[in-house]
Formats: structure tokens, sequence, C-alpha cells
């Protein structure tokens, strides 16, 4: 920050993002992150030596309504207008990334990566429930990838354990058919020292869940079949008609049919999707009038510039036909690194849903490894004249509006 600015930042309660343009400052209010009563949040302004606060300086502040301070510093004043702007990104308060979401009767449901563990080396996979898609509840871990045991988690759930792998529990995929829910995940393969994708069945959305003994897919699998493929991550899961496809993929996308019973792969139906135009990883799909809309990842997590590219096809199978950047960066929001999504279709609003990740904010907590330092957010997606319209990413999310506002 300048030092010439006198106002140079705030704590308080909670993390919050700032944004400063001349001295006009937004200051974005997270939802989940917030402690306390939002009409009496206490804020300690952090001013460049020798400034004072002569107008504006309270004990507490009501963080529903604009703020209005006066620094002086040798004689000069300057006059600050901070407008607290009630926000919903980061979803949930912790570091998460990789999110999938589904929607299951009244409830939806989040199933993210645990972030924050040096190297992508975390081991325990969650879900979290929610009626609004704003108020969220950690319904507790659902696999552990190193555990040998099963336990409990803090729900008093069953957590499944996974005799194959021993950590980096990555990019959750998860769907529904026949009552059962088949939840396809990462993890490293003790055997081959390599990252494999992993099936786990539950009767329930929330678990416990009952992972299989062995890989579902592995780089073995893809070099039988003749593919090009860097790892076996990060799955995605699409169901159309009475057949069911694996989405999967880093430096080549692919795809595979699943058996009937879900947790088994057609070898012979193994393929690369040609098309995705700089593709890193994480491919999805959605069809929408006769034509499938393909949205991936490019660039690295741990790169600024990481974001989710998008093309049609009429095929399932590619090859794609590759239109723009859907979601990128907005540097001047201080929203970097914007990547590793899923869609939903939100019928009652007759809209599109995008979760993804970003980097850890505010910026500034970490100096480096921002790549596994990353937080889940929402935003609307577009849809119109046959085509996904490019996503403006936003602290302010989804559904803006507090309990108790108009």
């Amino acid at each position: 920050m300048s030092k010439e600015r006198q106002l140079q930042g705030m704590k308080i309660s909670g993390k919050v993002a700032t944004i400063f343009d001349g001295y006009n400052v937004r200051l974005y209010i997270n939802r989940g992150r917030l402690h306390g009563d939002r009409n009496a949040i206490p804020i300690t302004w952090l001013v460049s030596p020798e400034t004072l606060i002569v107008d504006g300086q309270q004990e507490v502040y009501d963080v529903t309504k604009p703020i209005n301070l006066t620094t002086s510093n040798n004689g000069k004043k300057e006059i600050w207008n901070i407008t607290p702007i009630l926000s919903n990104n980061p979803v949930l308060a912790e570091e998460y990334a990789d999110p999938d979401i589904i929607r299951y009767g009244d409830m939806y449901y989040l199933y993210p990566t645990t972030d924050g563990f040096v190297g992508w080396s975390g081991y325990q996979l969650s879900v979290f429930s929610s009626k609004d898609l704003v108020n969220w509840t950690n319904e507790g871990i659902i696999l552990d990838l190193k555990s040998e045991v099963e336990y409990q988690n803090q729900c008093g759930r069953k957590v499944g354990i996974v005799p194959w792998a021993t950590g980096n529990a990555w990019a959750p995929a998860i769907t529904e058919k026949n009552g059962k829910f088949y939840y396809y995940f990462c993890g490293h393969d003790k055997n081959t020292q390599k990252k494999a994708i992993g099936v786990a069945v539950s009767d329930s959305p929330i678990g416990p869940f009952k992972a299989k003994e062995k890989p579902l897919l592995t780089m073995e699998d893809c070099q039988s079949s003749g593919i090009e493929m860097g790892q076996t991550i990060d799955p995605a899961v699409y169901q159309e008609n009475d057949k069911s496809y694996l989405l999967f993929g880093n430096g080549h996308a692919a795809i595979v049919e699943l058996k009937q019973n879900m947790v088994e792969i057609i070898p012979e139906t193994v393929k690369n999707i040609e098309g995705a135009e700089d593709f890193r990883e994480a491919i999805c799909v959605n069809k929408i009038d006769n034509v499938y809309h393909f949205t991936w990842s490019s660039d690295d997590t741990g790169s600024e510039n990481y974001s989710v590219n998008y093309g049609i096809s009429h095929s399932l199978f590619g090859p794609i036909d590759f239109k723009y950047k859907l979601l990128e960066k907005r540097s001047d929001l201080t929203i970097l690194g914007t990547g590793h999504h899923s869609i939903l279709y939100i019928e009652e609003e007759d809209k599109y849903l995008i979760a993804y990740h970003r980097f850890l904010t505010p910026l500034g907590q970490i100096q480096s490894g921002f790549g596994y330092h990353r937080e889940v957010c929402f935003d609307w997606l577009e849809y119109k004249d046959g085509l996904f319209k490019k996503v403006t990413p936003t602290h302010k999310g989804i559904r803006i509006k507090w309990e108790g506002e108009q």
C-alpha cells in the first residue's frame, strides 16, 4: 500500500476483503466469517505513522451502514467513505477447494477438497448441507484416506476408510442413482505410487460411505487403453438416459463409461476428448437443448491465471468447439486463481450456479503456497442464446440479502 495514504487498512472480527478506490473503501463483510452482532462490530483502523483519527472513531460499528472516517497527518486531512458490503463469498469460512454441488430433495450438498495443506497433502473429505445455498452445515468427515480403522465423525456418523490410498484426498464428485449415492474421489495409490480415482457408496448424501477396496480408475487403465494422460485425477460424473460416464484427466481430457453398478468402468470405452483448448484438469459437461457444454480448468491452480475455459459439442465424446474463457481473475477486486468448478441448474430461479475456488482472501495472509490455500465461492452463470455467458466473479456471491433485510 502507498505510504502516502493515511488509512492503511483495518482489523475486524473475521477476515474481510478491502478494496481501496481513492478515498472510497469497499469493505466486504463475509457472512461465514463474521463473529458477533453485525450492528456492533469492533474495528481497529490501521493508519500511517504520525496519523491521527480526528472524526468517526468509535468502539464498535454498525457494518450494515456506511462509515465515515477522517484522518489527519501534519495538518493534512483525508476523509474516508467506507462502505461495508455484506457478502456470501467465500461460501465456507475455512479453506476448501474443488467444489462439487448437487441438489437432492429440498437440500443442497457441497463436496469440496479440504485445503490448507502443504503440497495438497490433505487426507480427509467432508460434506456440507444447506436449504438456501447460503447457510451451510458441516455434516462431518465422510472419508479418511490415511486411517486404517473406521471412526465416528463429529456428527456421529461412521467415517469410511480407503484401503488402497495413503492421502492426497482431492476433487470429489457425486451422483445419485437408484437410491444410492456414488462418490468419486482422488487419492494416492500406495501400490503404484501414482494418483488414482476411487469410489465410495452410501444410502444417504451425507453418509456413511463405504469405499471400494481397489481404485476405480488408474494410470495403468489409461495406458492399457492407449490414451494420453498426465495424472488420473479430477473426476466429474455425468448421466444421460440409463448410461453413466466419468470425465477426468490432467494434461489431457478423457471420458469412460461406467458399468450399471457405478463402481466399475467399461475399459474399452476409455478415450480422450479432443478440442479442450489449454486443458489442465477438471473437465465437466452440462447438456442443454441437445448441445453438450464442456467446461474445464486451464493453467495451474497455483497461478493467479488459473481459469475456466468453455466449449460446446454435439457429441458427448467431442470434439469440442472452443468458445472462450468462462471464468477468470478480477485483479481489481483481488480475486485471483478462479477455477476447478461444478455447475448446477437451479430450477425455481431458472438460473445456473457455478461453484469454484479462488485464492484465499483477503490477499496478503500468506506469502506462498497460494495453490493450496483456497476458498469456495458461488456466482450466477447466465445461459442465453444457446451459450453460457462469461461469469463475473464477485465477493458478494449469490443471495446477498441477510436475515432481517428487506
